[in-house]
């Protein structure tokens, strides 16, 4: 039971969620005029809109999975189930954030659109979607949907926007786009024959790694210009060898660990430092 329970939270990316509610935390922090219960239901609120998306993107890549992993059952079995609570982990907090600031549930329904469009069978004119099919794209709307989000909520709660923020905001953008493009790998054989094109399945998996070096390179730049703090320094050192590391065959675990370390960078960084 408990590794059955252990596998869903992996599988419908909880822990990813969990990661998202931390760094969002961290930058609600700073608020002193808002009360800290509502720091906590707002970054609540936010990741229930993440995990509503990740849950959504479980159903609609079902098949995509299967081919990566063939232990991958969780939302074949449970699609209409998973389907209800993802509806469900969208609309409460939407009402809720309704009542408490409109410019808020404006936020979290631009991320949910973009959420939508990231999973989700659409045509627009001669672009067909979802997100995730065209190359690169994927990668840096999951990047700009998280650190957008992150970084917007403090400003609408009355943060002023500084060359600092914006410096700030790039560290993070960039951040979360190595890790897309990282755990693209993770996903190479799957993608690949759902003609899902990723940078590993394109151009190979040496190029996504030097590319993901590039980026981690120019984010230690500006974490020493916007002097950020030594946790965030430690997790990119962290994340620069874990990328020399893995493999296409490289466990699955190895690239949940990469997710755990950060969840343990920022239960440092927010609750002890």
């Amino acid at each position: 039971m408990v590794m059955k329970l252990i596998d869903a939270f992996l599988k419908l990316r909880i822990h990813v969620a969990l990661l998202f509610f931390l760094l969002l935390l961290q930058k609600l922090d700073g608020l002193r005029y808002v009360e800290l219960s509502a720091k906590i239901l707002i970054a609540l609120s936010f990741t229930a809109l993440t995990l509503s998306i990740y849950i959504f993107n479980k159903v609609t890549g079902m098949k995509e999975d299967r081919i990566n992993n063939k232990k991958d059952t969780v939302a074949k079995k449970n699609k209409i189930a998973l389907s209800a609570l993802g509806a469900i982990l969208f609309f409460i907090p939407l009402v809720y954030l309704g009542t408490i600031n409109k410019n808020l549930a404006l936020l979290y329904l631009g991320a949910g659109v973009l959420g939508f469009f990231y999973s989700f069978e659409v045509r627009i004119f001669s672009l067909q979607l979802p997100l995730k099919r065209i190359l690169f794209v994927k990668n840096v709307a999951s990047a700009f949907g998280w650190s957008a989000t992150i970084m917007l909520i403090p400003f609408i709660l009355g943060n002023a926007w500084t060359p600092d923020t914006s410096g700030i905001w790039l560290i993070l953008f960039l951040t979360i786009l190595s890790v897309e493009i990282l755990w693209d790998i993770k996903d190479i054989k799957g993608d690949k024959e759902n003609k899902i094109k990723t940078i590993p399945n394109t151009y190979g998996i040496a190029i996504a790694k030097k590319m993901v070096w590039s980026l981690l390179f120019f984010v230690l730049i500006m974490m020493i210009a916007f002097r950020n703090s030594p946790t965030y320094f430690i997790g990119i050192v962290l994340m620069a060898i874990a990328t020399y590391l893995v493999k296409e065959k490289s466990q699955l675990f190895f690239y949940h660990a990469i997710v755990f370390v950060w969840i343990a960078l920022l239960v440092l960084e927010v609750f002890i430092i």
